[in-house]
């Protein structure tokens, strides 16, 4: 079946207009003509070249010096081994969190590593299309007397190119979405506050509804932060001491690591434990693991 032609729109303007046939026999060099935009803009595109090259190099060398070797990998590892260890291993089910951790990390290099793999045969390809300069080898090909053969040729070499190049992209689209998840930090409000307490965060919630907090609920919370509360205005934040005695409300903050193994499948929550300075201990992590689709666990 025939290719459809793609439609084009009558109306668009033309960079280079139409030439007037009654003109053309009479073209003389040096009249005007409407192709000379096409010298302007060859001198215009071959000056973009001497900076577009040696950026091209810049970011070749830059690449060049980030790119670590396996040494430079194990002493990540090491690294992250080492701080796993000390902050997690005092928790309940310690050997688990680390290995938890360890594969959340190590997948996201290892999907990170075919990724720039694939990136850097994409850039070999191009590379090696701008320096062989196809466009000259199809210039010389189309001269010969096989020209139709040569020109069908061509386009399927573009059309297979093109291909090429749009499955390494979605490769590397997969590849980098892959085992994605964010860190999250979250808090649990005590259940028995005092009056003064639940007053404070009534206080809260108006200040963060964009509303002025009202002298009569002020008066009710406690008293070390009455004052700092008649300061605050609408939309600016909360005083560190506010802030301070609002904790108080909470057990935490906790941290905890929420992720997918593919964009369908159930989330998957894995709590670090209490955010402290000291390492976690037995009774600062909640449940290890939980999912929104338990039959996978």
């Amino acid at each position: 079946m025939a290719r459809r032609r793609k439609w084009h729109d009558p109306q668009a303007p033309r960079k280079v207009a139409r030439s007037d046939p009654r003109r053309r026999q009479h073209w003389q060099p040096g009249d005007p003509h409407e192709l000379d935009v096409m010298i302007d803009e060859a001198e215009a595109l071959y000056q973009k070249l001497p900076p577009l090259v040696e950026q091209m190099q810049q970011v070749a060398r830059r690449a060049t010096v980030l790119m670590g070797t396996w040494e430079d990998l194990v002493a990540k590892e090491e690294e992250a081994q080492r701080v796993f260890g000390e902050r997690f291993g005092r928790v309940k089910h310690a050997e688990h969190l680390q290995a938890t951790l360890a594969v959340l990390r190590r997948r996201r290099l290892v999907t990170r590593l075919q990724a720039l793999q694939e990136v850097l045969q994409l850039v070999a390809w191009l590379e090696l299309d701008i320096f062989r300069d196809d466009f000259m080898h199809d210039l010389y090909a189309s001269l010969d007397e096989r020209q139709q053969m040569t020109l069908v040729s061509d386009v399927k070499r573009a059309r297979q190119d093109l291909s090429d190049g749009e499955e390494r992209l979605s490769r590397i689209r997969q590849l980098l979405t892959t085992g994605n998840g964010y860190f999250e930090t979250f808090s649990i409000r005590k259940r028995a506050l005092s009056s003064a307490m639940m007053a404070l965060l009534d206080a809260v919630h108006l200040h963060k509804e964009g509303q002025p907090i009202p002298e009569e609920l002020i008066v009710t919370t406690p008293e070390q932060v009455q004052e700092a509360l008649r300061g605050v205005r609408p939309g600016n934040p909360l005083p560190q001491e506010v802030q301070e005695v609002v904790q108080l409300a909470y057990w935490g903050p906790y941290v905890k690591y929420r992720w997918r193994e593919d964009s369908k499948g159930p989330l998957y929550t894995v709590a670090l434990g209490k955010i402290s300075q000291e390492p976690a201990g037995p009774d600062d992590n909640p449940d290890l693991l939980e999912s929104d689709n338990p039959e996978e666990l």
